[in-house]
């Protein structure tokens, strides 16, 4: 069902690659203002001047600053068509992984065709942003990362046959995580690829706003290659491909404490109290907790109440137009029974994080409340990749932040100009 096809990168010259590694950034929606600046001051060639640039009118700034890279050969495209290997390889609780997938062209659908299907809500400020850079551009700078489910293997034994030869490009990023990408234009392999594609479906795990901005583009451009989107595609089962949870910390905007929520939620929740985190934590993520809504409300000098939802079918009855995936998440618990049903948390607050901030550091969790940043926060388990994909099929849209896929993709390799 997945249309994807190869295309001519660009990307910085043979001579700047030696410094590539000064020259990649982080997508622009995890790019804190702080290294913003730091990325700025990098390298004036790094890819932040287009990804995220600035000015009086930052998006002409970035076409202007393309045409210039351009033309001064900062930046040049393959002249071939390719498509592209990626690998990175990172540690993560003491342990290395390896994380690989394809970049490529892939054709844009609506959601209602089932081929490309998202998990999270989009915000229509974040969309115009990535819209006006778009239109100004005419380029993916970035790419989506989408998950697809290949249980035999064949992609992948396809894309190993290659990593014995040289790459392309390798480069070290500022976190010390490794990354190499090998350009293959054999037309034998790009038929292979494109056929085993054919039958299947397209998870976007990172780029949301990207792809539906892309899909909005398509329609209002007149350049043929606007209905293809850059996008890099990843084995639903790699080990490299991990799922952190993102806590809640409940701010001090919101005026409770936290012997009301308990008081609350006494009737849905059997709850423990821990005066030890590390105890806590290893309860949370025991067998008996793992298939189970299940987190910690941690209120500040090593007090935490461990909560497990006591009838799971009490939860069908009462959210009965969602699936058993969608209610089994504990970020839906938190936000659909306790947040709003149980706190009377208003939605748009929820959306604009009014009451709520997040983090994927349970140690910043932690550090909110202890500095009385905070009233509480909420630490929660990982959601796994099979459950996102059975929830997005079922056409529902997770609690947001509910997942943060790592690592994440640099943006700055390939370039995909639309032609």
């Amino acid at each position: 069902m997945a249309d994807i096809k190869p295309f001519k990168a660009i990307t910085y010259s043979r001579e700047l690659l030696k410094s590539i590694n000064n020259l990649i950034c982080p997508p622009y929606d995890v790019i804190s203002t702080q290294d913003s600046a730091f990325y700025r001051n990098l390298n004036k060639y790094n890819i932040i001047h287009l990804e995220l640039p600035t000015g009086d009118n930052p998006y002409q700034n970035a076409r202007h600053t393309l045409i210039n890279w351009i033309d001064n050969r900062i930046l040049t495209q393959d002249s071939e068509n390719s498509i592209y290997i990626y690998e990175q390889t990172f540690k993560i609780n003491d342990q290395i992984q390896t994380l690989k997938g394809i970049i490529c062209l892939v054709k844009l659908e609506e959601f209602d065709k089932d081929i490309i299907i998202p998990h999270e809500r989009t915000i229509k400020r974040a969309k115009q942003d990535r819209l006006n850079l778009l239109k100004s551009t005419s380029c993916n700078i970035s790419s989506i990362c989408a998950v697809y489910e290949d249980f035999s293997n064949s992609i992948k034994n396809a894309i190993n046959k290659f990593h014995c030869n040289t790459p392309d490009i390798e480069a070290t990023d500022l976190n010390r995580h490794a990354h190499k990408i090998w350009k293959i234009s054999n037309k034998e392999f790009i038929s292979n690829i494109k056929h085993l594609f054919t039958n299947k479906q397209l998870f976007i795990a990172d780029g949301h706003h990207r792809y539906e901005t892309a899909l909005n583009y398509s329609k209002i451009s007149n350049l043929n290659d606007s209905k293809y989107t850059m996008m890099t595609l990843i084995n639903s089962q790699d080990n490299g491909l991990i799922v952190l949870p993102t806590h809640r910390i409940l701010n001090k905007s919101f005026h409770i404490n936290y012997k009301n929520i308990i008081s609350s939620c006494k009737k849905y929740f059997n709850i423990s109290k821990f005066m030890n985190n590390t105890e806590a934590i290893a309860c949370l993520n025991s067998p008996d907790f793992k298939n189970i809504p299940s987190f910690i409300m941690y209120c500040g000098n090593n007090l935490s109440f461990l909560f497990r939802i006591k009838d799971f079918s009490n939860l069908k009855k009462m959210f009965p137009k969602s699936s058993e995936q969608m209610i089994s998440l504990d970020t839906f618990i938190l936000q659909e029974l306790i947040f709003k049903n149980l706190l009377h948390m208003h939605e748009s607050d929820i959306l604009n994080n009014s009451n709520i901030s997040y983090t994927n550091d349970s140690n910043k969790a932690y550090q909110a409340v202890d500095t009385k940043e905070a009233i509480c926060s909420f630490i929660v388990k990982a959601t796994d990749i099979k459950s996102i994909c059975r929830i997005a099929l079922n056409h529902e849209t997770m609690p947001q932040k509910t997942t943060y896929f790592y690592p994440k993709l640099p943006t700055g390799f390939v370039i995909n100009k639309i032609q």
